[in-house]
């Protein structure tokens, strides 16, 4: 059995949470940009955090058709590829289409990495490896906001999520470098509709 690597479980909660709350740091920034009200532009975190509540019920099903290391790379490049389009974004509306899109590619990271951390990791390790994931996650939060603070103060916001977006891609090259890949058979582990509505309910 593999054991899952410090770097790579680290650079998987830095990486899914670098990006979520970062605008945080620049909402007045923006305010100013677009000329929009406050409740208007906090739509860009709102956005975000709406497309993870969706999608989460669905990333199991559809990560189960792909294989752990295809499911990390399309999630990451999603991640990068919506943050780069959020940086070039013309309107707030378009920014908040950006912004939503991130969210729906968070769901399959976070399910990969701990898939993988559950089948790789010796049952006495797992608390200490799901708290690293943690551990980073907040030190991505924290990292994220700090990034967009300082770089949107000096440079001017559009930077600062260009920035962000090629931090997460770097996060995403390490990951790839340390993750084990395990195929999955054609629909293994997927769950019938019925089996999805009793999990739920559940």
């Amino acid at each position: 059995m593999n054991q899952p690597r410090f770097s790579a479980v680290a650079a998987a909660g830095f990486a899914a949470f670098v990006n979520i709350y970062a605008i945080q740091a620049l909402l007045p920034t923006l305010c100013e940009v677009f000329h929009s009200s406050r409740a208007s532009v906090g739509l860009t975190i709102s956005a975000t955090t709406l497309a993870v509540a969706l999608f989460s019920p669905l990333a199991g099903l559809v990560g189960s058709w792909l294989g752990r290391r295809q499911k990390v790379f399309i999630a990451m490049l999603g991640l990068m590829l919506c943050g780069l389009g959020a940086a070039l974004a013309p309107t707030l509306k378009a920014l908040i289409a950006w912004r939503f899109a991130q969210g729906m590619f968070l769901p399959l990271l976070s399910s990969a990495i701990l898939t993988w951390i559950g089948e790789d990791c010796e049952p006495r390790s797992v608390g200490h490896t799901m708290s690293i994931y943690v551990a980073w996650t907040s030190v991505g939060g924290v990292c994220g906001r700090l990034t967009a603070g300082i770089l949107g103060y000096h440079f001017g916001w559009r930077t600062a999520m260009v920035v962000l977006a090629l931090v997460t891609g770097a996060a995403a090259a390490l990951l790839l470098t340390k993750i084990p890949d395990r195929a999955s058979s054609p629909g293994s582990g997927a769950l019938s509709p019925a089996a999805m509505v009793g999990l739920l309910r559940s």
